[in-house]
């Protein structure tokens, strides 16, 4: 996916899950939107270096889709400040067929 294309499609899902029905915060939103995009899950820090974000404010939006349940969150190696990503039923319910 090119950087154009791949823009595109973030600020997409972006406008849609920020209005009603989803109403998401929009650094929710913004978390979600980067999963939704990707072919498989990401790490919180992956997330964090492609939108230019703090580390604390992607685990903290994740924490919080979690509890939703849209993504769950695996913190992987106990000791890891990262948490590994992927979309819950609910959230891949979100993709297109």
């Amino acid at each position: 996916m090119s950087d154009a294309s791949f823009e595109a499609a973030l600020d997409a899902w972006l406008a849609r899950l920020i209005e009603p029905p989803y109403s998401l915060a929009p650094l929710e939103a913004a978390v979600l939107a980067r999963l939704l995009t990707a072919e498989r899950g990401l790490t919180s820090g992956r997330i964090s270096r492609d939108l230019e974000l703090e580390h604390a404010l992607v685990l903290r939006a994740a924490v919080a889709l979690a509890e939703k349940g849209w993504i769950e969150a695996d913190r992987g190696r106990e000791r890891s400040a990262q948490l590994h990503l992927s979309l819950a039923a609910a959230g891949q319910a979100l993709r297109p067929a």
